[in-house]
């Protein structure tokens, strides 16, 4: 919540960086992983600022996010697969963007951590889950 305009600078530098959040921002333009290895990356919070094009893939964080806030921003198009393989996930939010896409059992079943996923605002994704599945994790928010 620092006005901070512009693109996402690059972060290459901070390699032992551990969480970055500059949420609430005027942050713009197309997502570019600036990221190079982040290999100890747990919190990654980019809401509410003005990203636009594809939902960015992040699968060189993978092994070591915990919490992945992009919800606010001006993604469009389905989620990438790799998201789906993050298995230290806990908080999970891409609410408010242009995803679409449908999120079934088969997506959800390498999280075993998740506790919160909020894909709201997102007009046209679709969480597709059946009444008797019996997920890996303990789920405390959906929405």
């Amino acid at each position: 919540m620092n006005s901070f305009n512009g693109s996402l600078p690059s972060f290459q530098p901070f390699s032992s960086l551990r969480e970055l959040d500059v949420e609430y921002n005027r942050l713009s333009g197309h997502f570019q992983d600036n990221f190079g290895n982040f290999s100890k990356l747990r919190v990654l919070d980019l809401k509410g600022n003005r990203f636009t094009g594809p939902f960015p893939n992040l699968s060189r964080l993978s092994a070591s996010l915990v919490e992945l806030s992009l919800g606010g921003n001006m993604f469009e198009g389905p989620l990438p697969v790799n998201i789906w393989n993050m298995s230290q996930l806990v908080h999970l939010d891409v609410s408010s963007s242009s995803l679409h896409g449908l999120i079934s059992e088969a997506h959800l079943f390498n999280l075993s951590k998740l506790r919160s996923l909020d894909i709201s605002y997102n007009p046209t994704m679709t969480l597709h889950l059946s009444s008797s599945w019996n997920p890996l994790f303990n789920l405390i928010t959906l929405i």
